[in-house]
């Protein structure tokens, strides 16, 4: 059988034909814009992709164009509808008429954008962030850090054109108190596909250096603009930053993930600076009451020892007083104790006196008498002398050197000392 061919005209016409009959009528799609261009004639070039849940591998691809005259209705409509620039990275929901060209191809020509669709997803991947941080138990940690009593140096997180950063060095530089902060920028982008890679860098290097808060900040912005703000990765490094995290991003209608999990969210830069105005403030005007109180509590405390010096002054007036009277008491006393003293010295120098002049020849009479009587006794006792009775023939003898008196102080046996004038003898008892 011989095998049909065709031409591409002829193929491109049967192409065409089953499109137009398969879709008479436009349908709604949902897709991802991974590609947008506007050429000069007006006309919006885009392309759609779909990408696999699991993998993100893109698993279909379409060309889509939005003519001149719908694209200048559609994009400002959008655009102020869900507060977010259509450009490539959203979701949308496109109303399209599939249409086949001979040169080109298929193309889906966008008719109409819901809004509220690319909204939705946004809000639903902002929702899926903010489970996750939850689940890890993340989302609250850096608002659990202690704020510092006077935040004075920080690091601030900001594009260095941005109007957002000048407001919010000069909210801070022109402070009524005259406070003095010292402020460091680094420069980060705030917007686009660098800024999240941009501001994770930037608070690496925050933490290197020694600040006490940092503060993030940029003026407000479409969703879109703001979209990196709402990123895990991001987001989880302002959780677990070991520093306060100020965010000032936006307008206050505008709450991204990031001025959910900062330490403190503000609405604008200058909102941002007068925060950390009022908790410098807030610890200034404490200081200055804890002194006041000081300063009253030592003026009442003087004021107690005063009224206590000058009673201590006047009993220390009255003791000296009475110790005057008391020391005139006792120099008199001394001095009449002296004169008695004195007097009953001559009285009894002269009583000694007298006493001499008596006792002496008394004294001297008796020690005569005395001394006659030891002559007496010296030639008593030498009478007795046994030397006397023993020249006179007699003899004494001992036994164990007792005097033996009678023939019972002796036994058979014993040694006995007989002692005569002129030596001993030693002989035993028969």
């Amino acid at each position: 059988m011989e095998e049909v061919s065709y031409t591409l005209s002829q193929l491109s016409s049967i192409i065409k034909e089953v499109i137009n009959r398969s879709f008479p009528q436009p349908l709604w799609i949902k897709a991802e814009i991974s590609e947008i261009h506007e050429n000069r004639n007006g006309n919006c070039y885009l392309e759609l992709i779909e990408k696999d849940n699991q993998t993100d591998k893109i698993i279909s691809r379409f060309r889509g164009i939005i003519w001149d005259r719908t694209f200048r209705m559609l994009k400002p409509y959008f655009e102020q509808a869900s507060q977010s620039e259509l450009k490539a990275g959203i979701n949308v929901l496109l109303k399209i008429q599939i249409e086949y060209s001979d040169v080109y191809g298929i193309s889906l020509m966008v008719l109409d954008i819901d809004p509220a669709y690319t909204v939705g997803d946004m809000e639903m991947k902002k929702a899926m962030v903010m489970q996750q941080l939850m689940a890890d138990g993340i989302f609250e940690m850096n608002k659990e850090l202690e704020f510092p009593l006077v935040p004075q140096r920080i690091g601030v997180i900001s594009s260095d054109t941005a109007a957002g950063y000048e407001d919010f060095c000069h909210q801070l530089t022109t402070n009524e108190e005259g406070f003095v902060f010292h402020v460091k920028l680094f420069k980060a982008y705030m917007q686009g596909d660098m800024a999240e890679k941009s501001i994770i860098a930037a608070l690496d290097a925050i933490s290197d250096e020694n600040f006490d808060v940092v503060v993030i900040t940029r003026g407000g912005g479409s969703r879109s603009d703001l979209a990196c703000f709402d990123t895990y990765n991001l987001a989880s490094h302002v959780c677990q930053f070991p520093l306060p995290v100020i965010s000032a991003i936006g307008h206050e209608r505008d709450t991204s993930i990031v001025d959910l999990v900062a330490h403190k969210r503000t609405k604008t830069p200058t909102a941002a600076a007068d925060f950390i105005i009022e908790q410098t403030t807030s610890f200034w005007y404490s200081i200055v009451h804890y002194y006041e109180q000081i300063m009253e509590n030592i003026s009442s405390r003087i004021n107690e020892q005063n009224i206590i010096l000058d009673q201590t002054e006047k009993s220390i007036l009255s003791v000296k007083n009475a110790v005057q009277r008391r020391f005139q008491t006792i120099q008199y006393l001394s001095e009449k104790i002296q004169w008695m003293t004195r007097k009953k010295m001559q009285t009894q120098e002269q009583q000694l006196n007298l006493i001499k002049s008596t006792l002496f020849p008394s004294v001297v009479h008796q020690l005569k008498l005395h001394e006659q009587k030891i002559t007496m006794l010296n030639k008593t006792i030498d009478a007795c002398n046994p030397k006397h009775i023993l020249k006179k023939g007699y003899s004494i003898t001992l036994k164990n050197g007792k005097t033996v008196r009678q023939i019972n102080d002796v036994t058979m046996g014993d040694e006995i000392t007989t002692i005569l004038k002129e030596g001993k003898i030693i002989s035993v008892v028969k």
